[in-house]
């Protein structure tokens, strides 16, 4: 679990560069993925 954890933290990490990089934000709800998801 600790090896999954630690990955998390590098993507997510790598994902707050990109943003920041991009000048965008990355966001949603979990509702908004459900949605999405029960569409397809």
């Amino acid at each position: 679990m600790k090896l999954a954890n630690l990955a998390l933290a590098e993507m997510t990490e790598a994902l707050t560069l990109q943003e920041e990089r991009a000048g965008v934000k990355v966001d949603t709800t979990p509702q908004a993925i459900r949605e999405a998801l029960s569409a397809e």
